[in-house]
């Protein structure tokens, strides 16, 4: 007899292909995406690496220490971990550790890179600091200088930066302040590239509050600088230009990530939802939705998948926009040109979809005398369901509510189990004799 699946909710493809846990109680702080696996930067003084298509842990690279940032090549068989007191570089395919270089006593990374070759990692610092380090070499560790550190900006005091970002090939950082304009630097001589300030009137703040991006990145094609301003509102900015060019409808983005190819914008909104744009008109292709606010983003090296962060879980996307796009690559040139012109319109059309990423189940309770199971998550939300038929409960939402505490959580799931059962015990319901005790 072939397995049957019962109580699918949706029965189109919603875009939502899997979640995971990455461990109760850790806060994700990035994610990255090598060719077969990806990688999560938790608050344990750990990256992990799981598997691309069973999201099973391969291996854990342990830095004993908290780690600020890191970054891998990109060919993705080096890390770089940095932490409070040292920065460690590791062989991914081995775990092991290829060299250990002390911090300066005080000063903290904030972003990291490798060059082009792999050999050096540049690294900027929270005092304005820019420096490189040979990795075969432990005390050639060579300062930047450029004309960032304590340089007043008409008559403003710059003071830390506020976030910064490596190019792909770590040719370049962009760093922005927040009384500055953004400004883009060369890491092999700290030379001046350009520098970018937001006209006045963009800003949608309503405290009076001057704009100052939050996040940044690059696009790896076209070497543009993309942004979220502290007010949402999404930005790009290539570093020979003089202003940005800043999308006209009005979001609350948080998280921000470029597409492989460079051709979309993923933005995390402030509502758990996530939005997907083209690069080169910030039109929305995409919209998928989520019930927590999202942490971090990244998309997959082939382009069709995202990864996001929330609380301590990783979700997996795999839209149908992205896969569509990513088969357009594999025709040939002239079959993609065609194809373009037949298919440009629908690909401009936002498709919506109300994927749900579930909370994840923290108690399960079964009736002995029936095949009926009831399960509950850390969101009181009780379902009950019968074997090859489903049958959900929303009659004893109420009942479940009043015997779970407001601060259950997964640490207290005996109370959980308890609450379950005593629920099981003393309701009524068309798939439990009501004449029976158990």
């Amino acid at each position: 007899m072939s397995p049957v699946i019962t109580g699918i909710s949706n029965t189109g493809w919603d875009g939502y292909l899997a979640k995971f846990s990455v461990g109760d109680g850790q806060r994700l702080k990035a994610v990255y995406t090598l060719h077969t696996s990806l990688a999560i930067l938790t608050s344990a003084k750990s990256v992990n690496l799981y598997h691309s298509t069973t999201f099973q842990e391969s291996r854990r690279f342990h830095h004993n220490e908290v780690i600020l940032v890191a970054q891998f090549t990109r060919e993705g068989d080096k890390l770089v971990t940095c932490g409070l007191k040292t920065i460690k570089v590791w062989d991914t395919m081995s775990g092991r550790i290829l060299g250990t270089f002390s911090n300066p006593k005080g000063v903290r990374s904030m972003a990291v890179a490798f060059s082009s070759d792999s050999a050096e990692i540049m690294i900027c610092c929270i005092d304005s600091s820019l420096c490189r380090q040979r990795l075969w070499e432990p005390e050639a560790r060579i300062p930047i200088k450029w004309q960032l550190q304590n340089v007043p900006d008409r008559g403003r005091y710059q003071g830390t930066p506020r976030c910064a970002s490596f190019s792909s090939d770590g040719s370049q950082i962009v760093v922005a302040f927040r009384q500055s304009p953004i400004a883009s630097w060369s890491t092999q001589n700290g030379n001046l590239i350009g520098r970018c300030e937001r006209a006045r009137g963009k800003s949608k703040n309503t405290s009076g509050v001057t704009g100052y991006p939050l996040r940044l990145t690059w696009d790896p094609i076209t070497e543009h600088v993309v942004g979220i301003y502290n007010d949402g509102a999404i930005f790009k900015w290539y570093p020979l230009d003089s202003e940005p060019e800043e999308m006209e409808e009005y979001i609350t983005a948080a998280e921000i990530a470029c597409s492989p190819d460079g051709r979309l914008i993923v933005a995390g909104q402030q509502d758990g939802s996530l939005k997907i744009f083209s690069f080169d008109n910030f039109g929305l292709l995409y919209r998928l939705w989520g019930t927590s606010a999202v942490t971090a983003l990244t998309v997959s090296a082939d382009g069709r998948r995202i990864y996001d962060l929330r609380k301590s879980y990783c979700n997996v996307w795999e839209p149908n926009v992205l896969s569509r796009m990513a088969e357009q690559d594999e025709m040939s040139s002239y079959e993609l040109n065609s194809h373009y012109e037949s298919t440009s319109a629908p690909l401009s059309l936002v498709s919506q979809t109300p994927a749900v990423s579930a909370e994840p189940v923290t108690a399960v309770c079964a009736d002995v005398l029936t095949d009926t199971f009831a399960f509950g998550n850390d969101a009181r939300v009780l379902i009950c369901q019968r074997s090859m038929r489903g049958w959900a409960s929303n009659s004893f939402v109420d009942r479940w509510e009043q015997l779970v505490s407001q601060s259950a959580t997964t640490e207290n799931m005996w109370q959980w189990r308890v609450s379950i059962r005593l629920w099981w015990s003393t309701s009524s319901h068309p798939h439990r004799p009501a004449n029976r005790r158990h």
